[in-house]
């Protein structure tokens, strides 16, 4: 990593970042408890919408990062950050290639690397990051940015260390999904009983203050061109019930299944019932 990094940032048990406050505790701290069995949802069967959603987009942003890599003369510099227990990473690895697997959570790279040594890891804070600037070629954050706090100076430190005409790939929750808008129907009806059961955790065990943001499409799309981005593709997918109940109904995975091979268009359908998008940007 000399020469890339800011400051030495060891592959397997990298210095922590200092501590934190509020939205980034919170985060660190589930991501860390989350390691301990979060690459074992990789490998069961498919049953609920949740891992829909997650093989859908690992599917989707690889396309994108595999054609990306084709218009790379060089051996490829690639970022992975929200690597998570390295799935996703190891992924878009070829061999040739460097890619390094980032993340807030210490115990979410040490688990990447240990289950995928190919890699080379890094703790990373995604608003201020630890590589010097144009240092990739290309970046995939999936399932991050809706997690952080300035997420527009993520994005910038994004642009920022990615090479002129990069390519960074991206997802977000679609805000605008019917979807989105009956579970927050459902997360308001339900709060006061949720409260009564515990101070903190809801349901699905997410600690009490972890906020998780979405977007539209149109603010998504702004936020990346002030950023020093313009959008080259964008795939919408993942359709159904985001109900607690309703996660591992076999109606609501059948749904979900057969909109994302028939909604392939981008058109008010589609934008108006997707739960997520990937949007592909390049760096101008």
């Amino acid at each position: 990593m000399s020469g890339l990094l800011i400051k030495p940032d060891p592959v397997d048990g990298a210095s922590p970042i200092p501590a934190e406050k509020g939205q980034h505790q919170a985060v660190r701290r589930h991501f860390d408890k989350e390691s301990l069995s979060w690459g074992d949802r990789y490998d069961r069967p498919v049953a609920t919408l949740w891992q829909l959603d997650v093989t859908k987009r690992l599917a989707v942003a690889n396309q994108m990062v595999k054609a990306a890599q084709g218009t790379i003369s060089s051996r490829p510099l690639i970022l992975d950050l929200g690597c998570g227990t390295g799935e996703g990473t190891s992924r878009i690895y070829s061999e040739g290639m460097t890619v390094i697997a980032a993340d807030l959570s210490p115990e979410m790279v040490r688990t990447a690397i240990r289950r995928f040594p190919v890699l080379r890891g890094c703790v990373a804070d995604a608003a201020s990051l630890p590589f010097k600037s144009e240092s990739f070629d290309i970046v995939q954050s999936l399932g991050v940015l809706e997690y952080i706090g300035p997420y527009e100076i993520a994005l910038r430190e994004l642009r920022r260390v990615l090479k002129p005409g990069g390519t960074l790939v991206i997802s977000i929750p679609n805000r605008n999904s019917l979807f989105r808008y009956l579970h927050r129907l459902e997360r308001f009806i339900t709060a006061p009983l949720r409260r009564l059961r515990t101070r903190r955790q809801d349901t699905n065990g997410w600690e009490v203050g972890f906020r998780h943001r979405q977007w539209s499409l149109a603010e998504a799309v702004s936020l990346l061109q002030a950023s020093g981005f313009d959008v080259v593709d964008i795939n919408l997918f993942t359709y159904g019930l985001l109900l607690p109940a309703a996660e591992s109904w076999r109606v609501n995975l059948a749904l979900c299944k057969w909109l994302n091979a028939h909604c392939q268009g981008k058109g008010a359908l589609c934008r108006n019932l997707a739960l997520t998008a990937v949007l592909q940007a390049r760096a101008v």
